[in-house]
């Protein structure tokens, strides 16, 4: 699952063509799980005129081709619906978390998200994923020392088994690049 979420969002920043197989193999469920699935196809919108195929639930193999490059100099298409708020709604208890991963890179890196939020719907506080709680207080003040600006609010608390949880996410593009930190204390 991580390899998937980092794979789309590394593709959409740099314009790369990607091929994911073998998606959860192995595991008594293999293939996409509606976490995942939500994630991917955020990410595929974030990216006007890109191409995926074989995004169904329950697939072992996507490829995803962006039309440009986010993160390059240059232009990139432009959305029509670009302002209004993207709903990225698994329909399940899926984490919320994991497919804020997926997206807040292309939102942070990619030039064409410039101010875009996103709108996830889901499990907030479910297993085997980082809590809103945690996001809110750990992950997203590590990523200002980076230089990557995050609003996220929480809506609504969605829990196993029924979710229905929502976050708002927008994110400050960043200008230039990254800056490094360093962790010693």
């Amino acid at each position: 699952g991580q390899v998937l979420r980092n794979a789309f969002a590394f593709s959409a920043i740099t314009g790369t063509t990607i091929v994911v197989a073998q998606i959860r193999a192995g595991r008594p469920k293999p293939g996409l799980a509606a976490q995942h699935l939500t994630g991917i196809l955020a990410v595929s919108h974030l990216c006007p005129g890109s191409s995926l195929s074989g995004a169904s639930k329950g697939s072992t193999s996507v490829t995803f081709q962006p039309s440009a490059a986010l993160g390059a100099a240059g232009e990139v298409p432009a959305a029509a619906d670009q302002q209004q708020p993207l709903l990225a709604d698994c329909g399940t208890a899926g984490s919320c978390s994991l497919i804020l991963q997926t997206v807040l890179p292309v939102l942070a890196l990619g030039r064409g998200c410039r101010g875009r939020t996103v709108r996830i719907v889901g499990g907030t506080d479910v297993s085997f994923s980082p809590p809103y709680s945690f996001i809110r207080a750990v992950t997203l003040p590590t990523l200002a020392l980076f230089g990557i600006e995050a609003d996220l609010t929480c809506l609504t608390r969605g829990l196993m088994p029924r979710g229905g949880g929502e976050l708002a996410v927008s994110v400050a593009p960043v200008q230039g690049t990254l800056s490094p930190i360093r962790l010693t204390d």
